[in-house]
């Protein structure tokens, strides 16, 4: 299980990120690659779920399909509990929870690292 703490800032669309090779301790830097993530969120017909601060989706795609839940743990501060889908790419109505229904999202494009920075 891990523990998500989650920060969002604005930088300007010209913003460059700077040189981070001479940093100790990061032996390699990479540049971006793309992934095509695609996710449904699922709740109670009455929201329960979100009026709690709670996400449960299945997402395929990216670096770890399947089942994600999200528990609020503090402000700002959320535990992930993840499940993994060895047949991600076969979504069936059999595998969503029965008490909730499903929310289909928009495909999600996000842009990651292939790696990250490894130690020296």
């Amino acid at each position: 299980m891990a523990i998500e703490i989650e920060d969002k800032f604005d930088v300007p669309v010209e913003y460059e990120i700077p040189e981070l090779t001479g940093i100790r301790g990061c032996a390699q830097v990479v540049g971006p690659k793309t992934h095509q993530l695609v996710a449904i969120y699922f709740d109670t017909p009455d929201l329960r779920l979100a009026a709690r601060g709670i996400t449960l989706r299945r997402r395929r795609g990216g670096a770890d399909p399947g089942w994600h839940l999200k528990l609020p743990k503090a402000k700002g501060v959320r535990q992930e509990i993840t499940h993994p889908s060895p047949g991600a790419s076969r979504w069936c109505r059999r595998s969503w929870p029965s008490w909730c229904a499903p929310t289909p999202a928009a495909p999600t494009w996000s842009r990651w690292p292939s790696s990250t920075p490894s130690a020296a």
